[in-house]
């Protein structure tokens, strides 16, 4: 269980509803990666998990996010965009908006 602050909320990736794995990249001694999650109340936030491996460090940190980058964020992880309205119907706007 990971729990994070975001502008004064708390989450849980725990009791997220929905997680989707961003691809890790390496990063000088480490690698980053990016989680999209979506709370029990429907907003979406990533989790930047920055590893560093020199001193042993591990830097990560929460942020809320648009409907409009969450979908920029799932079309990056390979969904397609008839997968995202089935999945994700609310989305549809934000999708309309990232298409044009």
């Amino acid at each position: 269980m990971s729990r994070y602050q975001i502008e004064g909320s708390v989450v849980d990736t725990e009791k997220a509803t929905h997680r989707y794995t961003g691809k890790a990249r390496k990063a000088g001694y480490g690698h980053i990666s990016d989680d999209l999650y979506r709370s029990r109340r429907g907003r979406w936030y990533v989790i930047h998990d920055h590893s560093w491996c020199e001193d042993g460090r591990l830097l990560d940190y929460a942020e809320w996010v648009s409907p409009e980058e969450a979908v920029r964020l799932l079309l990056l992880g390979g969904m397609d965009e008839e997968e995202i309205v089935t999945v994700h119907p609310d989305l549809a706007d934000a999708l309309a908006q990232v298409s044009e």
